[in-house]
């Protein structure tokens, strides 16, 4: 009776654990569920963010500037740098300091091998010295090649420089259009597209031609943001209307134009 008693008891408990368990489980699930289409209304909105995001940016493309770039910075900018030879790159090896052994016990007492101790050191310092002295030397020789072709490439470098400098204030046409396309390519736009730049200036009219290959309307992109539907468990891309896109598009030429003329100027 008693070994009958114990088995119901212990079925009893299994059933409870296993009940126990089940709720568990339905309670991770409803959560994992839960969590599930939480992440997938988050994804929608992240990925609507990141468009918000991207057409504030194309909407200010307005007030994008130009990093400064003086006339002297730029036709620096093709000079070539100074490249110095290899073997003046490779300073010379110093000689090792100077080891004389020490005297033994008969060359301290006797006068012949201290005589020929004394003569040993006498030409070991010498030798010494002779290497050093051709070590500066050599070291001295080949700093002064280096300030010297140092020295020539920047009086160079400045005769090319204010020469070119007086052809920009001269109105050289070549200079003044590489120049402003140069300062054209470093608009620091919000967004990335391909910059197809040529310009060209006439001196006798004093007019500055800038031919510019816009961006097409692939740069405005074709939805406004993206909803997830929970009923058919997917995100679903909101469409711009051809009207809005157009709209923005136009914006987004105009305000290039309008501040690649700005930069210009300025």
């Amino acid at each position: 009776m008693a070994k009958k008693g114990v088995a119901n008891f212990s079925n009893q408990v299994a059933k409870q654990l296993i009940k126990e368990q089940k709720k568990k489980m339905k309670e991770l699930e409803k959560q994992q569920k839960e969590q599930y289409i939480n992440d997938r209304y988050e994804e929608a909105s992240i990925l609507t963010n990141n468009i918000d995001i991207y057409i504030k940016n194309l909407n200010n493309i307005i007030n994008s500037k130009c990093r400064e770039i003086s006339i002297e910075e730029f036709i620096k900018k093709d000079l070539q740098e100074l490249k110095l030879p290899e073997e003046l790159l490779v300073p010379y090896t110093k000689p090792s300091e100077l080891n004389i052994r020490k005297s033994n016990i008969i060359e301290k007492l006797f006068e012949g091998p201290k005589q020929k101790y004394n003569l040993y050191v006498k030409e070991e310092k010498e030798r010494y010295e002779k290497e050093y002295n051709i070590y500066e030397e050599n070291e001295a020789n080949r700093k002064s090649k280096i300030e010297s072709l140092i020295k020539v490439h920047e009086l160079q470098t400045n005769e090319i420089i204010n020469t070119k400098k007086e052809l920009y204030k001269n109105r050289d046409a070549s200079i003044i259009s590489s120049y402003k396309a140069e300062l054209l390519n470093q608009i620091e736009y919000p967004v990335e597209f391909k910059r197809c730049i040529n310009t060209g200036y006439c001196k006798d009219s004093n007019k500055l031609v800038i031919d510019y290959l816009l961006p097409d309307i692939q740069i405005v992109p074709d939805k406004t943001g993206y909803e997830y539907k929970k009923t058919k468990d997917e995100i679903k891309a909101i469409t711009m209307s051809v009207k809005d896109r157009n709209s923005i598009y136009n914006q987004v030429v105009f305000s290039i134009a309008l501040n690649s003329i700005s930069n210009v100027f300025n």
